[in-house]
């Protein structure tokens, strides 16, 4: 087999399509200049056989081998080698048949770049074109056939273990290494695999064995105690049926007795109550003999005149009652009316005060209207003028000439002042000694006039503390009413519920001193809450409950053993410690069944109650076991659900029990109290709020009573003061005192006069100077002067306007002040009519209440009279009361022993009833035994019977008992961590221990084929590599004699050790062998490194070889020698290779030269020596070379010359 044609198409420099034909099956060869792309078709060799390494194409990924990697429109790189297959000897396994193979490799660009193989046009996998190159000894891969640039210097530079390494891998003992390195892996996995196996065996397998083997030895022991218990519960579940038996026959002679005595109960009774019969008709004869009498007319008249007086005294009292009302009205008018009089002195205060206020604000504008006024004449004057000096100096004169005429009139003010000041100082030194002396007379009177206003100053001020309105007094008064009605009413329905539930309650006395009763938290009828929702369910909740609806919840076990040896009960109680109850409550699962069963028609009872939690464990106690149905199908269905088993109650009380018991249609013996207990809460809750809204009406009312009493003391300490007012003003001394104090005022004033006419006359001096000064400043500033008096006369005008509102301010004030007083003064007028006219009612209504007040006496003798008639017929009728009373008590005796037998015959009756319901019960648990247990009717005839397994005598049924809880405790505490299924586990983790046994035997074996192969392969490549190395050697000196004639060279392991450690190659020049390659010149160096390749490759043929400028470094005549010497040697092998040297490629049969021209490559061929097509060894014509060049073109690169 050998490369006949090459196609490229985008490879590299191949942009178009080329084709490269006509090889020489023995040598050929390529040239051309460095870049004309010679090396790309050994490339393309390369890459159409299937390399895989980028580096030997001269490239970093496959978009690299794409003409200018895809960027000049050419997607596409593809290399077919055409091979000739008509040699079938060294030909590719299974192409026997094909004359021709072609391989074609396609890149296409992309990320990452896709690859495409093809043999004979067909499409094929990498690893197809890779096996058949192999088969030819043409991997790619691991190319021994290909020698590129720089292998021959690589060669020089070897050592001897790597020369010894191209001997192995000649002789393929490479492969031997990697498959023994493959074995030592391999052997190391076996390893790994038989110390994880053992660990697993050690540390997992055995100890999981030893806990599963004890487990089972746990096993076989909880299921011996199964058996003894199912024995034990054999043996109970017989002793109870047994008994059960017993106790029914028990039952049924008992039935009988109990049946006698109550029949004759019963015929006692009737004859008790015939003997009462008789004695209520003797004792009502009597009673008709008695009332036939004129007792029962006396009684009528003494009860028509009590009902008279009674009447008489109900007026008197409502009069009464209207007569204070109407006192405490007039009260309140007389405090109004003070009220009226004390704000119509306030607002006339207030009016003289504003008055005055509104004087001064008048006077005060009217100066400024005046002084606005004056200023205009001033500047109208000034400015109107017929000459402006006279106008000038008349303004002014007239304001001067007014100044000094108020100033005179101010200087005779102060001397009238003068003249009337020694008139009242002469008048004050005259009668200051009898003043003195008033004074002192007066004193006491004084200070007790001062106490009193303080004391009323001081009531008044605590009057105003209080914020009271009468009329809400009333209202809170009327409110009161209402509430003491409506506790009344609580009060009356407490004590009949108290009454009602009284024989349920629990008393007890103190146990011990200093007892704490919140330990006892009540019995549970009282701890129980229920709302609106739940009142429908309180007979079934009741009938649930049972008994224990009566049981007394405490705290612990101490305080119930205190009450039971020390509170003195007075009946039997069941304690239920809180700390000791062992609740039950239905499993949620259970809850959630029954609710499926009948959605909205089961609840369980205990869910529809509420209660404080510190007692939420008695009530789950009580009710957690049973569930509350609407009606007896919902209860039948959830009973007697295999997942429930639970007792039920309907809300009309029928009970529905598990074991097969139905009751049901008795009136409840509880008598309804879970209502009457809420209605009693309900009632205290409702006395409670209700006598604390009472309170807070008290303690208002309370104030308004503070308040009245406060007022009452005001009113009566101002009526007082204004009393000691009017005294001290009319007294002498204090007239005297008070005309004293009035000259002394007034001498004051005249001082206070004096002073002020005197500042005013200084005043009015200082304006006639500043007046001049004007007159003589406009006299010489006219201009300026002129506007300073109308800026003066500007500001002056803002001031009055600004303050002329103030003024009517303070006059609307005076007039709303004027006008309260005259609606506060008809007020007070009416408030006096209003006074008046109660007091003619006040009047009116005493006269009236004296009239009934002497009816009143006189029905009260009346009453008196007829009773005093009647206690004289009562002596009378002595002798049938005697008669009577006894008669009375004998009928008490007889119903008194009627319902003592009465109550003695229902006990009798109820504890037939509950027997016959034990009865029935035992009745049914023994069906349900024969039901549940089969075995019982074989074995029932052994109950009992001496020396049988069921010889119930001969052993104690408590000790069985005792034994059988112990064995379910046992059974219980084992059963969590009992595995049934143990001996599965056992068996399936000792065949696990079985097999990894088996699989430790089996790694032991492998491992020691492993070792074995590993001599084998040691001992066979040893042998291999010398065969090889001696072939390879002999070669090595003949091509090395054949390059450089009359020489030889071998390869000779180092001195002293074996081939093993590596070879080292020996030179003879001239008959003399060389101690180094250093004492050669360069070109034997090369010719030495060429020939050791060479004699490789003869070693291993192959049909291809691949040679690029391997004679770089050598003459012409050693580069003719080695054209020579593939001919010679190499005899059946293609060799294609690249040189630049003549003496090289003149020896070639076909020559191929590649050009470069216009980014492009180009190849011609010329055939040289043997060529098909040639005769000689000369150069062919230009003309034959051109029609070649022609031939080639036409294949593929004539579109391109055109568009060139």
């Amino acid at each position: 087999m050998y490369l006949e044609e090459i196609i490229l198409d985008g490879f590299k420099s191949y942009a178009s399509r080329t084709t490269i034909s006509q090889w020489d099956p023995e040598f050929n060869a390529i040239t051309g200049l460095n870049g004309s792309g010679k090396s790309n078709i050994l490339d393309a060799i390369c890459f159409a056989l299937g390399i895989s390494q980028m580096q030997p194409l001269r490239a970093a990924n496959l978009n690299d081998l794409i003409y200018k990697k895809g960027q000049a429109g050419v997607q596409r790189a593809s290399v077919t080698l055409v091979f000739n297959n008509e040699n079938k000897e060294n030909g590719p396994l299974a192409f026997e048949d094909h004359q021709k193979i072609s391989v074609t490799r396609q890149v296409f660009v992309g990320i990452p770049p896709k690859n495409k193989y093809y043999i004979n046009a067909v499409n094929a996998t990498q690893a197809k074109v890779a096996s058949l190159f192999q088969s030819v000894s043409l991997d790619v891969n691991h190319p021994h056939f290909l020698i590129m640039q720089g292998k021959i210097t690589k060669v020089l530079n070897m050592k001897p273990p790597e020369i010894l390494a191209m001997v192995e891998e000649a002789a393929g003992t490479r492969l031997f290494e990697e498959k023994k390195l493959k074995a030592k892996l391999q052997m190391e996995k076996k390893e790994m695999t038989l110390k994880d196996t053992t660990e697993t065996l050690e540390q997992e397998i055995i100890p999981r064995l030893d806990k599963l083997r004890e487990q089972k030895r746990a096993f076989m022991e909880f299921r011996k105690i199964n058996l003894e218990l199912d024995s034990l519960k054999n043996y109970i579940i017989a002793h109870d049926y047994f008994h059960g038996k017993e106790k029914i026959k028990k039952f049924e002679k008992s039935q009988v007795a109990k049946m006698q005595v109550i029949f004759e109960m019963a015929t006692e009774m009737e004859n008790l109550q015939n003997l009462i019969m008789n004695l209520m008709e003797s004792k009502e004869k009597l009673e008709e003999e008695m009332k036939s009498s004129e007792f029962k007319l006396i009684e009528e008249e003494l009860s028509s005149a009590t009902k008279h007086l009674k009447l008489i005294e109900t007026q008197s009292e409502n009069k009464l009652s209207t007569v204070q009302e109407e006192i405490k009205n007039r009260e309140k008018l007389e405090v109004g009316l003070l009220e009226f009089v004390k704000t119509i002195s306030d607002s006339r205060v207030k009016k003289e005060k504003l008055k005055a206020e509104y004087s001064e604000n008048l006077q005060d504008n009217e100066k400024k209207s005046l002084y606005v006024k004056k200023q205009e004449q001033l500047l109208q004057t000034l400015k109107t003028g017929i000459s402006a000096n006279e106008g000038h100096e008349n303004g002014y004169m007239d304001q001067l000439k007014e100044s000094k005429k108020e100033s005179s009139n101010f200087l005779a003010l102060c001397e009238k002042s003068k003249i009337k000041m020694q008139f009242l100082k002469k008048e004050i030194k005259n009668i200051e000694p009898k003043t003195k002396k008033a004074i002192s007379e007066n004193k006491k009177f004084s200070s007790e006039l001062e106490n009193s206003r303080k004391q009323v100053e001081q009531l008044k001020v605590e009057l105003e503390k209080f914020q009271c309105d009468p009329e809400k007094e009333i209202e809170l008064r009327r409110e009161k009413s209402l509430q003491q009605e409506v506790i009344s009413t609580l009060q009356e329905k407490i004590e009949n519920l108290e009454r009602e539930i009284s024989p349920f309650q629990f008393a007890y006395t103190d146990p011990t001193a200093n007892f704490d009763r919140n330990k006892v938290k009540g019995i549970v009828a009282e701890l129980v809450e229920l709302d609106k929702n739940s009142l429908v369910n309180c007979t079934a909740l009741e009938v649930c409950a049972g008994s224990r609806l009566f049981n007394v919840v405490v705290e612990n076990e101490v305080v119930g053993s205190q009450l039971l040896e020390n509170g003195k009960l007075k009946k039997r109680y069941t304690i239920i410690p809180l700390n000791k109850i062992s609740a039950f409550k239905a499993k949620a699962e259970v809850i959630a069944t029954a609710k499926d069963i009948a959605p909205g028609k089961v609840e369980l009872a205990l869910t529809l109650i509420g209660c404080d939690e510190e007692v939420s464990k008695a009530m789950e106690f009580v009710f957690g076991g049973t569930f509350v149905c609407k009606d007896d199908a919902t209860a039948k269905a959830v009973t007697f659900n295999k997942k429930i088993k639970l007792k039920s109650v309907t809300v009309d009380g029928d009970i529905y029990d598990p074991s097969g018991t139905l009751s049901g249609g008795s009136e409840v013996t509880s008598g309804g109290i879970l209502l009457k207990m809420k209605n009693l809460k309900e009632s205290q809750l409702e006395l409670k709020k209700n006598l604390f809204q009472l309170k807070q009406t008290n303690e208002e009312i309370q104030q308004y009573t503070k308040y009245s009493d406060c007022k009452a003391k005001f009113d009566l300490k101002s009526h007082e003061n204004s009393i000691l007012e009017k005294k001290f003003e009319e007294n002498e001394a204090s007239k005297l005192i008070n005309k004293f104090e009035e000259l002394k005022k007034s001498l004051n004033e005249e001082e206070i006069s004096i002073q002020e006419n005197t500042l005013k006359h200084e005043k009015e001096i200082e304006n006639q100077k500043n007046l001049e000064l004007e007159m003589n400043e406009l006299a010489n500033h006219r201009d300026s002067k002129l506007k300073s008096i109308e800026k003066d006369l500007l500001e002056a005008k803002a001031a009055l306007a600004k303050d002329a509102p103030a003024v009517k301010l303070k006059q609307q004030e005076i007039d709303l002040v004027e006008e309260e007083i005259k609606q506060s003064e008809v007020d007070l007028i009416q408030m006096q009519e209003q006074i008046n006219s109660i007091d003619i009612l006040i009047k009116t209504l005493e006269n009236e209440l004296k009239e009934i007040n002497l009816k009143f006496s006189e029905a009260k003798k009346q009453v008196e009279k007829v009773n005093a008639k009647l206690e004289k017929e009562k002596k009378n009728l002595k002798k049938f009361d005697s008669e009577l009373r006894e008669q009375s008590k004998l009928i008490q005796e007889k119903k008194n022993q009627l319902k003592d037998t009465e109550i003695q015959r229902d006990k009798l009756v109820r504890d037939k009833n509950q027997s016959e319901i034990e009865k029935k019960d035992i009745e049914s648990k023994l069906k349900k035994f024969l039901k549940d247990y089969p075995w019982i009717q074989d074995e029932e005839k052994f109950f009992g019977e001496s020396g049988s397994k069921y010889d119930f005598a001969s052993s104690n049924i408590q000790d069985k008992e005792k034994r059988k809880s112990s064995l379910e405790e046992q059974r219980h505490s084992m059963k969590k961590s009992i595995k049934t299924d143990v001996e599965k586990d056992i068996s399936r983790e000792e065949k696990r221990e079985a097999a990894l046994k088996q699989k430790v035997t089996l790694v032991k074996k492998d491992k020691k084929k492993i070792q074995d192969t590993i001599v084998n392969l040691e001992n066979e490549a040893s042998e291999t590599l010398m065969a090889t190395w001696k072939k390879v050697n002999i070669n090595f000196g003949n091509i090395f004699g054949d390059l450089l004639s009359g020489n030889t060279a071998k390869l000779e392991p180092l001195e002293g050790q074996d081939i093993s450690k590596g070879l080292e190659v020996k030179v003879c020049l001239g008959g003399v062998w060389k101690q180094s390659l250093a004492e050669l010149s360069g070109g034997q160096r090369s010719l030495i490194a060429l020939s050791l390749i060479m004699s490789l490759l003869q070693f291993k043929p192959a049909p291809l070889y691949i040679l690029d400028e391997i004679d770089a470094a050598l003459d012409l005549d050693h580069t003719q020698n080695i054209g020579q010497l593939f001919k010679n040697r190499f005899k059946g092998a293609q060799f294609i290779v690249v040189s630049l040297k003549e003496g090289m490629f003149n020896n070639a049969n076909v020559l191929f030269k590649a050009k470069f021209r216009d980014g492009l490559s180009y190849v011609d061929r010329i055939a040289q020596k043997n060529s098909k097509g040639n005769t000689g060894y000369g150069t062919p014509s230009p003309k034959k070379i051109a029609h070649r060049r022609v031939s080639m073109l036409s294949k593929g690169l004539s579109s391109n010359l055109k568009s060139k």
